[in-house]
């Protein structure tokens, strides 16, 4: 049996045989039409007389809109007094894409409205039923102007490519000729996406002066309904070759839909079933497969061969390629960690401690490494080319932190030699010991600077000298009693210190 409306070429036919005397059980096995809908047809003739003799048969347009008539009074009947005064607000849950269900549930719970669940989708249906809010536009271009660029997911289209390795299709498609460029890739990073460009415009022989994108990544950093931000590599890209990049608005594939739709036509013609051998065994077959097959089919919307008219007619309006080639940029935005140290090419890089917690833009490009702050250069870096490695500015740990950092052994040294030869000897001896380290006790010897004269610090070490005590502590303690400007002993045996481990072997009769 038939459900719902049925065709309107059928509904003239029921009310002929209606017409002709046929009773609804005869017209039912005639049309396969249930009883029900014949009955419905049927008072419809007969509000509308037409089944009388002397009228003529109503034409398609007039049955059809005293169907529509009849369904929008039905739904006014039984659905809009109740829901009337709150369409506003089930078009707002519509527009955020609640459920029917859900609205229903919000509607009993906060208005205590009482609606059947099928009133409710009727109604909800003639809210969205505004052709102009389908309506679309179709925009033809002009040859050499637009090129739509999409990824698409290949993985699951390709036999033996090894467990964990996922492969992408990278599309672009003119938008005048409809000629396609493939390439297939293992990830969408910044250096890909950017890569890929550049080997379609090559594939092209020449550059379009506006390129369609989706939201990726890779190309946008920043996704703003109406004013989206590029990221910095996508945009020099762009300067180099000179095109216009056009991001569509979120959730609006259909705004680049010559590509959208290429990506399944990709999918099903080059990739299902096809063995994997590599990627760029792979990516010459593409090409090939762009130019004997994509490009020498007839395409369904300009019935012509898109090889054929790209020759003929896009290839010559497209912009010259650059002399050169851009030197790649990559680019990563990241929140810096309480170690100051962010990630670039899988090493380390170090930013100003103010900026921990903050988002930084880093760019590598060449030899160098640059970390940015909105705009503001904040850190340059030598470009590691090691993986694993911590590049590491001093100057942006904070003072107290960065001590120990910069005052090694060396630096002691050099900075106890500038005070005196005692001094000196004293910090060679503490750094000399094979068993502690005591470049701690070292730091806090040379702090003593800040308290006492060099003078004093200096004759402080040559009296621990002088009898055998060369400890931070004697050191402190002399200049604390004022025993530095006392004259030095000249008995000729002076006792020098033994450590604990001496005495008890001493004791112990152990030789």
């Amino acid at each position: 049996m038939h459900q719902g409306r049925i065709h309107v070429n059928k509904t003239i036919d029921i009310l002929y045989r209606l017409r002709a005397g046929h009773s609804q059980r005869q017209v039912n096995r005639e049309t396969g039409v249930s009883r029900k809908a014949i009955r419905k047809y049927c008072r419809l003739a007969m509000e509308n007389g037409w089944l009388s003799e002397g009228v003529p048969l109503p034409d398609i347009d007039t049955v059809n809109n005293a169907l529509k008539a009849k369904d929008s009074k039905r739904i006014r009947q039984y659905s809009t007094p109740v829901l009337k005064p709150y369409e506003q607000i089930i078009l707002n849950w519509l527009k955020a894409k609640y459920t029917r269900k859900r609205i229903l549930t919000l509607l009993r719970e906060n208005y205590e409205v009482d609606v059947s669940y099928e009133s409710l989708k009727k109604y909800c249906r003639r809210l969205l039923s505004n052709p102009a809010d389908v309506a679309k536009v179709r925009l033809e271009t002009l040859p050499g102007e637009i090129a739509q660029l999409d990824f698409g997911e290949v993985t699951r289209s390709y036999r033996n490519l090894g467990e964990g390795k996922r492969v992408w299709v990278f599309i672009m498609t003119l938008g005048y000729s409809r000629h396609i460029y493939v390439e297939h890739v293992f990830d969408q990073t910044t250096e890909t996406w950017l890569r890929c460009h550049e080997n379609a415009f090559r594939f092209f022989g020449g550059v379009v002066d506006k390129v369609v994108i989706d939201n990726l990544k890779a190309a946008v950093k920043k996704i703003l309904f109406y004013d989206p931000v590029l990221s910095e590599p996508y945009k020099r890209l762009a300067r180099h070759y000179g095109f216009i990049v056009s991001p569509c608005r979120p959730y609006t594939p259909e705004h680049k839909g010559k590509v959208e739709s290429n990506v399944s036509y990709v999918r099903r013609s080059l990739c299902d079933g096809a063995v994997w051998t590599n990627l760029a065994e792979m990516n010459a077959r593409a090409r090939k497969w762009s130019l004997n097959e994509a490009g020498e089919r007839i395409h369904g919307t300009i019935y012509q061969k898109p090889v054929k008219v790209f020759r003929e007619i896009e290839q010559k309006t497209l912009k010259t390629l650059p002399a050169r080639p851009l030197e790649y940029t990559t680019a990563s935005r990241q929140k810096l960690p309480e170690d100051i140290h962010i990630n670039m090419g899988k090493n380390w890089y170090s930013a100003p401690y103010q900026y921990i917690g903050q988002y930084l833009d880093i760019y590598a490009q060449g030899n160098l490494v640059k970390i940015y702050s909105n705009s503001e250069l904040i850190a340059t870096h030598s470009r590691s080319r090691d993986t694993g490695k911590r590049i590491t500015n001093l100057s942006h740990y904070p003072r107290k932190k960065r001590w120990w950092l910069e005052n090694t052994g060396d630096v002691c040294l050099e900075r106890a030699g500038r005070i005196g030869e005692s001094c000196r000897e004293v910090t060679q001896i503490l750094l000399s010991d094979k068993v502690q380290d005591r470049l701690q006790s070292v730091h806090r010897l040379l702090a003593l600077r800040d308290t006492y004269t060099p003078e004093r610090l200096e004759n402080a070490c040559a009296r621990a000298i002088h009898y055998g005590d060369c400890s931070y502590s004697r050191v402190k303690t002399t200049l604390a009693s004022g025993m530095d400007a006392e004259p030095l002993e000249k008995d000729e045996y002076i006792p020098v210190k033994k450590s604990g481990y001496d005495n008890a072997a001493g004791i112990g009769g152990v030789v």
